[in-house]
């Protein structure tokens, strides 16, 4: 894990800043798809 934070503390400010936002999205659409599913269930 600390691997991975000094990978990203290396990267650039933009690049940084997409992957935060493709981490949220993926995040947005995890709670999505479970709150659909304790709809259904």
């Amino acid at each position: 894990m600390k691997k991975i934070i000094h990978h990203l503390r290396k990267k650039s400010e933009r690049t940084r800043r997409q992957i935060l936002h493709i981490i949220t999205v993926l995040f947005a659409v995890v709670l999505g798809l479970l709150w659909l599913a304790s709809l259904a269930g």
